[in-house]
């Protein structure tokens, strides 16, 4: 008897690529380095699903008689049908960590998307992406990933626009996109303080922990993300009550299983830097013990979900043109992993455990207590345990 043979996945119905711009810095920004960008990037979108696909920027009136005078802009609409909506409300900025507008406009970006059956790509103001990146998403898209989760770093604004400008300048035809070796080393040259907070080990890491980093070299990290960055979803369900926040409650709005969601394993696949103030003030508290830290921040259910300490068991490594030998990576992966996982895997059955008799809670206090020997004794279990969610095997199977 011959087999069946699998479906090939559905594709999403066009693209979204979303941007949300206001404020003078912000706009000027976008302008100079995001709208090239997306002139370099958007023709990598295959032609049948460009046609059914947008780029939508979301901006203030005072913002889009801006944006107009923009050659760049004319440029884009060349390419892509662009939509530019004046719906951005200023509102009460101090709301959700002064994003309020932006978490506003992202829901109604989200719903839209999902009635549409499109996919959203999310796309900065300040952002400049590595030549392929839109390639990739598109490709894992069509693969039948509805949710893709991986680098977008900062590197010190100021510092680094002279060389951006000057390679602007060289290309000649005001499109701009690095190759992806070059957006690394960008990203290394001129790496932000902000993103030591993220390092385990380092002396400036923070309390609570979005994402964690392993720099076992000057040009060489290792990630783990906790809580996004989100870079493109695809919703499976209607969203009518979406609230706005993409990092927090998408997962579950696009996936039904942790098979839906994809990790960039090597930033030469896709790696958004953000231009960030060079001297950004942190406003996080310190942390003195790293690993008890991150241990509270995986038993936070309310911001890191099951999905996201699923997607959090999967590596992402950054690093620059110098190669290092693959027998050093294995081992800097393993220091890694032995470190974080055994961390996982006490936070994923404490959300198995029955809600009776302050069952949970004590288990968790009894945890954080003891985090480094449940790293010492627990990883080789983690690695046996774990080691089925690491794979990025074909959605079908």
């Amino acid at each position: 008897m011959t087999a069946k043979p699998e479906a090939a996945p559905a594709i999403p119905n066009g693209v979204h690529i979303t941007i949300v711009v206001y404020g003078p810095l912000y706009t000027r920004l976008f302008i100079e380095v995001g709208l090239r960008n997306l002139v370099a990037l958007v023709p990598e979108i295959p032609e049948f699903l460009r046609a059914k696909s947008l780029v939508r920027i979301v901006t203030t009136e005072h913002d889009h008689a801006v944006l107009r005078k923009s050659p760049m802009l004319g440029e884009l609409q060349k390419q892509i049908r662009v939509d530019v909506l004046e719906k951005v409300s200023m509102g009460d900025e101090r709301r959700h960590g002064g994003y309020a507008p932006m978490v506003a406009t992202q829901r109604l970006v989200v719903i839209e998307a999902a009635r549409d059956n499109a996919a959203i790509i999310f796309f900065g103001p300040d952002t400049l992406c590595s030549r392929g990146s839109f390639a990739f998403l598109i490709d894992r898209l069509c693969m039948g990933y509805r949710l893709i989760v991986g680098p977008s770093l900062r590197i010190k604004r100021d510092a680094s626009l002279p060389y951006i400008r000057e390679q602007i300048r060289a290309g000649g035809n005001g499109a701009f996109a690095l190759e992806p070796e070059d957006q690394c080393d960008l990203f290394f040259r001129y790496f932000h303080p902000s993103m030591d907070e993220f390092v385990l080990e380092s002396e400036n890491s923070i309390q609570w922990k979005a994402y964690v980093f392993h720099r076992p070299r000057e040009r060489e990290l290792l990630i783990r993300f906790l809580q996004g960055p989100t870079l493109a979803a695809w919703p499976s369900r209607r969203a009518d009550d979406f609230d706005g926040f993409i990092d927090h409650e998408l997962p579950e709005l696009c996936c039904d299983t942790w098979r839906q969601m994809y990790v960039v394993e090597d930033a030469r696949d896709y790696l958004a830097l953000d231009l960030t103030k060079d001297d950004l003030p942190s406003g996080h508290q310190p942390s003195v013990f790293p690993r008890t830290d991150l241990l509270r921040s995986l038993f936070d259910t309310k911001n890191i979900r099951t999905l996201k300490l699923l997607y959090g068991l999967r590596t992402c490594r950054v690093h620059g043109s110098v190669r290092s030998s693959a027998t050093d990576v294995q081992k800097w992966e393993r220091t890694f992993a032995d470190t974080v996982d055994p961390l996982m895997l006490v936070a994923l059955v404490q959300r198995n455990l029955p809600a009776v008799f302050f069952l949970r809670t004590l288990y968790k206090y009894l945890c954080i207590w003891n985090t480094n020997t449940i790293i010492f004794i627990l990883r080789y279990a983690a690695r046996t345990l774990l080691r089925p969610y690491k794979q990025q095997a074909p959605v079908s199977r």
